[in-house]
Parts: structure tokens; sequence; C-alpha cells
């Protein structure tokens, strides 16, 4: 028994050593390889960002939705997920499942940003969010030769991950296209917060790279000053309450994620849905491929077309009645 523990050890070494790399004598190497979340603004899209890195002001937006999420955020850290990416015992099949798993959710997401950005009738809000999408379009191109994944319908996702993706889309073509930089936030800074209160990784652990390359605020924090300047110069468009739901909602499903990648098995995975979940995911996937093609047509542009919004409503429902989705102005 002490043997086979012992091997299982190694084995489990071997992995993850193979998957983020290893240098001479077993020390890391993560020259050219990345464990940074792909769901994280790729630099050149924190770049092409109006907006300083630094943190927002105390009073600002950014501070108000987090802190009504520090709660969601506290529980997530203490996930197995992340207790196990801390003391660098994750099972690296759980590891590999979370990242087969985020790549439906990146497969899925691109669209929704080009739609989102067809929609924006601010010149830096439609750029920003083109270059969101491209840059999903750009990692997504990795997955068949990284993880031997051609496409989001080769995913089983886990139920969080397959209901945050719908939830997504439904921000990103039913509320003002703003939301769809809101939505994103939570992703954006929880996973350098959780990166932060594990850092610094001891030089041994195998995940130390997925520590130190996700400490890294900064396109949260750009993303938070920039919503403060576009909240100024359009005044109305973002209504506090909403925004706040909309990023607890979002925190909620980060957190639900890193819970399943500890739980969740994929031959398991339907029952842990409840019926009614089940029924909704069957009924907003029947119409994904009809509410939401690359383009939107031309009645679709523009955030200020409620009845274009309120049609699209309408085809991706039903939804949870608790689900935050503000509606377009």
């Amino acid at each position: 028994m002490h043997l086979l523990a012992s091997a299982r050890s190694e084995s489990t070494a071997g992995i993850v050593a193979c998957t983020i790399g290893m240098g001479a004598h077993g020390t890391i190497d993560t020259k050219g390889v990345g464990m940074r979340s792909p769901r994280r603004l790729a630099p050149d899209v924190i770049t092409g960002l109006d907006g300083a890195e630094t943190p927002p002001p105390a009073s600002s937006l950014f501070w108000t939705m987090w802190n009504a999420s520090v709660s969601t955020a506290q529980d997530a850290l203490g996930t197995e997920f992340i207790q196990g990416i801390a003391a660098g015992n994750l099972d690296p099949v759980r590891y590999g499942g979370f990242n087969v798993n985020d790549a439906y959710y990146c497969f899925n997401g691109a669209d929704d940003y080009l739609s989102a950005s067809n929609r924006a009738s601010d010149s830096g809000l439609e750029s920003f969010l083109r270059a969101k999408y491209e840059s999903y379009l750009k990692y997504n191109e990795t997955f068949p030769t990284t993880w031997r994944v051609q496409n989001g319908d080769s995913v089983i996702p886990y139920p969080a991950c397959a209901l945050y993706s719908l939830y997504e889309r439904l921000i990103a073509v039913v509320s003002p296209p703003i939301y769809s930089v809101i939505v994103m936030i939570p992703c954006e800074y929880l996973w350098a917060w959780l990166a932060a209160q594990l850092a610094p990784p001891d030089p041994s652990n195998l995940y130390a790279p997925w520590i130190t390359e996700n400490n890294d605020p900064s396109g949260a924090y750009k993303m938070g000053n920039y919503l403060d300047t576009y909240m100024a110069a359009n005044p109305g468009v973002v209504d506090q309450d909403d925004a706040v739901a909309v990023f607890r909602q979002a925190m909620t499903f980060e957190l639900e994620n890193f819970a399943a990648a500890a739980t969740v098995t994929a031959t398991g995975m339907h029952d842990a849905l409840a019926m009614s979940d089940t029924e909704l995911l069957r009924a907003l996937e029947s119409r994904n491929s009809q509410a939401i093609s690359g383009d939107p047509p031309p009645a679709e542009r523009g955030s200020g077309n409620a009845i274009a919004a309120e049609a699209l409503r309408r085809d991706l429902a039903p939804y949870p009645s608790d689900w935050a989705v503000p509606p377009a102005t």
C-alpha cells in the first residue's frame, strides 16, 4: 500500500510536470508555459482599455461590487480546488478537468463579446469588447494542441459552467453592453485576489505558476477605473443596484465552478443538476444557434434598441427569475 501511494504520488507529479513544464533538478520551468486563467484579460486587451492599472478610488463602483461579494470570495478560497493549489497536492485529473471545462466557457463566450461589441454605441467600449472577442478566438485556437479539445461541442461542462456561460450570453444580448464589462470583472479580480492570498508559493509547489501568474489585479483595476469614466460620460446607463446584482451572480458562478472541480465527475454531472436546471439548460441551448450568430442583424445593434433587446430576452427565456439581467434602456 505504501509503495502504491508512493507510485501514485510520483505519477501525479509527472502529469503536472508535463502540463506546466519542469526544469533541471526538478525546478519548475514556466518559460513559454502559462497557468494564468484564459478567461482573464490578455495583455494586449488590457493595454487597449482606457484607465489606470492602479486601484480604483475607494468610493468607486468597483469596490462597492467587490465588498458585496467578499464572503463569496472567502468561500472560493476555502474550496478543495484552491486549497489543493495552495498545498501543491491538487489531483492533476481535477486540474485538467477544470481547464477543459474552461474550454467550454471560452468557446461559447467568444460570440457573446462580439454580440455585445456590435450593440455598443460608445467607440471605446466597442473596441474593448471586440478585442476581448478576438483574444478568445486566439486562445481557443490553442485548445486542440494543448488539451486535445476541438471545440465547445466536445466538452461536457460542469452544470455551473454551462449556466455561467448562458448567463453571460443573456447579459451580452439583453443588457446594455457596459454590463458585459461588469460581468467579467468577478473572474478578473477574484482570481487575482485568490492568488494573492496564496502568495508567495513554495518554489517546489507544482502549481506555483498558477499562483504567480494569476497574482495580477491590473486588468481588474483598469476595468474598474474605466467603468467610473464610462458612467461619468454616460449617466443613467448603469444602475448601481443592478451592477452589484450582476457582479454577485457572476461571483457565485465562479465559486460554484471551483467547488465543482473537486466534486463533479463526467458520469455524475447530470445527477448534480436539479430537474428544473436540466430543463433550463435544454431550453436555452436549443435556442443558442437561433438567438446568437457571430454577427447580429442590424436591428440588434445599438444599446438603446429596447424592442430588439426584449425580443432577444423572449428568445432566451426561460431563465431563473432570480438571475440579475438588467434590461436595455
